[in-house]
């Protein structure tokens, strides 16, 4: 099946299941997300983990070869095949549908790419996991979903912050989703559970947003580039 990001930890929460495919170049999402996929396959005996990079170099026969390398000790290990360029190529397409529609109940795969086209989602080996797992894309939010994803990090983290202060710090910091996870820490880290306000945080969050033009022009006049 094909979620969206805010429906991996209802879909976890309903059961691991054998492939997740995630796919997408915003890095702090993305990583999350595997790390959601990891703790799921750990709380029910996965216990072993391996790791495959996919290169130019790369043989897919590599991906059958694992099943044979469990410890004596293990039941259940988590495989993670890393397709940096989203591209598994015609003998990465079959290998990865023979594996998938095969995988034993002893292995989860964990498929990551961080390059990825529309394309791709109409491949063989995306349907395959698909049906057989799940497939997730994390895109970076902006506007308004940028808004609704810091209120949603503000009450992950138990943070109390009213709408202005969203909307202040959706200014500041859009386009940089690594950067507001570090000042919302910093700002539970300074408030705790006191609700926050707009004056607050006025001043105390430093301003990360990536195209931010009329602030990179003032430090070109003031020469401190």
């Amino acid at each position: 099946m094909k979620i969206y990001t805010n429906q991996l930890q209802n879909t976890l929460n309903s059961g691991l299941q054998s492939c997740y495919l995630i796919v997408g170049d915003e890095p702090l999402q993305l990583q999350e997300a595997i790390d959601a996929i990891r703790e799921k396959a750990k709380s029910e005996g996965f216990t072993e983990r391996e790791v495959l990079h996919v290169d130019a170099k790369f043989k897919w026969d590599m991906l059958f070869a694992s099943m044979g390398t469990m410890s004596l000790f293990a039941e259940k290990k988590i495989m993670e095949l890393n397709i940096p360029t989203g591209k598994a190529g015609a003998a990465g397409s079959k290998a990865i549908v023979q594996f998938v529609e095969n995988i034993p109940d002893d292995i989860c795969l964990i498929i990551r790419c961080e390059e990825w086209s529309v394309a791709n989602d109409k491949t063989k080996w995306v349907k395959t996991v698909e049906k057989f797992g799940t497939f997730m894309r994390v895109y970076l939010p902006k506007g308004n979903d940028f808004r609704q994803w810091l209120a949603s990090r503000c009450r992950k983290i138990g943070l109390t912050v009213d709408a202005d202060a969203i909307a202040l710090l959706a200014i500041r910091l859009e386009g940089n989703l690594l950067a507001a996870a570090q000042e919302l820490e910093k700002l539970k880290m300074r408030f705790a559970s006191k609700p926050i306000s707009a004056k607050d945080i006025t001043g105390l969050v430093a301003d990360n947003a990536r195209f931010d033009v009329f602030r990179l022009t003032d430090t070109l006049l003031e020469n401190n580039l």
